[in-house]
């Protein structure tokens, strides 16, 4: 991802503070939005004590050690990266967290790296508008998710605040640093999931426009065999 001011002029200039600000965050109110947004998603994905769940692109992990809470000994998150720092960074926590209950999967620019069928959730946070191979990737996200399983794609659509930070590799339609909830529901759908909810806006997302597009795997038909 760059970073041009002179792209945006004045706008540049003003997104630029804007987000050092909400990098800047005092970390209690931080720790408090992730909680917040944690318990959200649990809430929509049915996320409880013995729940297998995924995060997909989990950064730096604060939203996987909520979750694991949530899961509890009997459940397990799957965390996966694609960043070598973030993956190092995430198996780090994970050890001096002592979070037996969660394994750190290297993914790529294609594969989540999840095993078919081994969620009953999984959830992404400002992670699908980096997605270059949208189709691939959820592909390998519907192959990892249980039939009758949700996912859930929070994410934020492109605006000027955003000119100024260009993303390499992402298809053009996303129209800016960002996408669209219609795009999403597109790509998803075709992928074979199904809509479920959408929160439109979703809390605590100023100043960035973000949306919460919630989907299902279709359940097998009654009656059908295994093999």
């Amino acid at each position: 991802m760059a970073f041009n001011p002179k792209r945006g002029g004045w706008v540049g200039w003003l997104s630029a503070a804007l987000i050092l600000a909400l990098l800047l965050t005092p970390p209690k109110w931080a720790r408090a939005a992730d909680r917040r947004d944690a318990d959200d998603l649990a809430g929509l994905l049915g996320i409880g004590p013995g729940s297998i769940v995924a995060e997909v692109g989990a950064g730096k992990g604060k939203l996987m050690q909520i979750m694991a809470e949530k899961v509890g000994g009997s459940g397990h998150v799957y965390a996966t990266e694609i960043d070598q720092t973030r993956l190092a960074e995430l198996k780090e926590v994970v050890s001096d967290k002592n979070l037996s209950n969660v394994t750190v999967i290297e993914a790529s620019e294609t594969d989540s790296g999840l095993r078919t069928n081994c969620c009953d959730a999984i959830y992404m946070t400002a992670v699908y508008h980096h997605l270059t191979k949208p189709a691939e990737t959820d592909a390998s996200l519907y192959r990892a998710l249980r039939p009758g399983g949700k996912i859930a794609v929070l994410d934020f659509r492109p605006t000027r605040l955003l000119t100024p930070w260009k993303l390499l590799g992402v298809p053009a339609n996303r129209g800016g640093h960002g996408v669209p909830p219609e795009i999403v529901r597109q790509e998803m759908t075709e992928a074979g999931f199904e809509p479920l909810k959408a929160i439109d806006p979703w809390p605590r997302g100023w100043p960035l426009s973000n949306f919460c597009e919630v989907f299902t795997k279709p359940a097998a038909p009654a009656g059908a065999l295994s093999h």
